[in-house]
């Protein structure tokens, strides 16, 4: 499709790694629905050669051994951060964190979304402990993609899209059987579409569809947790 109506979808593939510490994604076989827009350059980045919002996401099978009698994959696990070169400087997104296991087979990923402009990179780190020995899965030829370390990116011209980002605030009181969430701005691309009221609603000021991706990492001794979204439309009716 052409920028100037539509996205642009791109996909490429993790190659077979064997790595210690941080490990820079690297990436192969690239598909894309237009490679002026969205390029893949030195098998690690997605260059973009216009604004926009890009929708992306990460998958990789991984598995990972203890080293020297110490710990290190069970106790500080993996965690993946998707980074944009942004004015010569490297910008963590955010940080995703994986639980530790050794000698076991997992998958790790990430998803989220984020403003980019004209020439700025994506790329994605996987941060380990030292002495923790992870084996990254992935194609070795063309012929085998198979899925199990995939990269994903959408690109959508910043005309007909807007993103919005917060996090949770670090003293929420969780003694309660219901608590509401409280969050505290980060960015947005567009202030004339997103308004976060008093930290807890987010109000649309203009129609659209919307994606909500939400993390948390979580510790609790309860026998479940629930996370419930609540919608109110124009009529003050909640659904």
């Amino acid at each position: 499709l052409s920028p100037e109506l539509g996205a642009v979808t791109t996909r490429a593939y993790t190659r077979l790694h064997t790595w210690y510490r941080t490990w820079r994604v690297f990436l192969d076989y690239p598909e894309s629905s237009d490679n002026y827009i969205v390029t893949l350059l030195n098998n690690h980045l997605f260059k973009f050669s216009r604004e926009g919002i890009v929708k992306f996401s990460f998958t990789q099978a991984v598995y990972s051994v203890n080293l020297g009698g110490q710990q290190p994959c069970t106790h500080q696990g993996l965690t993946v951060s998707p980074k944009i070169e942004r004015s010569s400087r490297n910008v963590t997104i955010f940080k995703r964190f994986h639980k530790g296991v050794t000698r076991k087979y997992t998958t790790i990923e990430a998803s989220g979304v984020v403003h980019v402009r004209q020439g700025e990179v994506l790329y994605f780190d996987v941060e380990t402990m030292l002495g923790c020995q992870t084996w990254y899965f992935g194609a070795t030829r063309e012929e085998d993609k198979n899925g199990i370390g995939v990269a994903n990116v959408l690109w959508v011209p910043i005309e007909f899209s807007a993103a919005f980002r917060a996090e949770l605030v670090p003293d929420i009181d969780w003694s309660h059987n219901e608590t509401e969430l409280q969050f505290q701005y980060i960015s947005t691309s567009r202030s004339d579409v997103f308004k976060l009221v008093d930290g807890t609603y987010l109000l649309f000021q203009k129609s659209g569809h919307a994606n909500i991706n939400f993390y948390m990492k979580l510790q609790h001794s309860c026998d479940y947790v629930k996370l419930i979204a609540f919608y109110y439309t124009v009529d003050s009716k909640k659904a």
